[in-house]
């Protein structure tokens, strides 16, 4: 089976309906269709090759294919490694989860943890979290990933870590200083962090987005009555809800 790079979301996509055995092929198939994506670092290129990552480590991580979470896994950290663009995409975002759960899933505990301290220290940079200065849209990308990173912490019963994450980006959302669009990306990615929490803390995080929070809305408005951006953020706390990073 030739694995065109025009195939390559199609293949992935199906991969987790067909069997394991059909699985394994288009995986070990697609890491020389991965290698052969445009190297150039516009945004484009990098949320072409991370989306790209993100399915593959899904399909890796449904199938609990142990034997090959190390290929895509080191692709995937050296992407996030990448120096940063001007204003970092989502794809961040969601590859650094799918990283978190691939791991998680595959009981990867001591990879785990060290995977998320190393991307806390490239992150920070030395600084702690309430260093942050988050006026900017690339500095609120860092904090991004780092309630990405705090998702993983409360999963994995890190409380410790995550707590001044989520209690800094609240005060940042709270404040209402956030332009509407990464006030949006804020919250969805701050409701992903606290629905990991412990209980009584996550229905507690998840409530306030509703009862206090304000500023989310877009110019995209599709009635009088909602914007796209507040569907976006409660479909984050369902989600945040319903699906536990650690799931069997």
């Amino acid at each position: 089976m030739n694995l065109h790079p025009h195939d390559k979301d199609q293949a992935l996509n199906v991969a987790p309906s067909v069997q394991e055995e059909f699985a394994r092929e288009i995986l070990t198939r697609s890491l020389p269709v991965y290698d052969a994506l445009p190297h150039a670092r516009e945004p484009v290129h990098l949320a072409e090759r991370a989306l790209f990552l993100e399915r593959a480590l899904f399909v890796v991580a449904h199938f609990r294919c142990a034997d090959l979470v190390a290929p895509f896994f080191a692709r995937a950290q050296e992407l996030l490694g990448a120096p940063p663009t001007p204003r970092p995409g989502v794809w961040l975002d969601t590859l650094l989860r799918q990283c978190i759960r691939t791991l998680g899933r595959g009981q990867m505990y001591d990879e785990l943890d060290q995977f998320l301290c190393a991307m806390a220290e490239q992150v920070l940079q030395g600084r702690s979290v309430q260093d942050l200065d988050c006026t900017s849209p690339g500095a609120q990308a860092q904090l991004r990933m780092l309630l990405r990173l705090a998702e993983g912490w409360y999963a994995f019963g890190w409380d410790t870590l995550a707590e001044p994450v989520t209690q800094r980006t609240w005060d940042l959302l709270a404040s209402d200083t956030v332009p509407s669009r990464e006030q949006t990306e804020l919250a969805c990615a701050y409701a992903g962090a606290v629905g990991q929490a412990p209980p009584k803390l996550a229905q507690h995080g998840l409530e306030a987005i509703f009862r206090e929070l304000r500023g989310v809305g877009d110019t995209y408005t599709t009635a009088p009555y909602f914007s796209v951006t507040q569907l976006d953020v409660i479909e984050a706390v369902v989600l945040a809800a319903v699906e536990p990073l650690t799931q069997p």
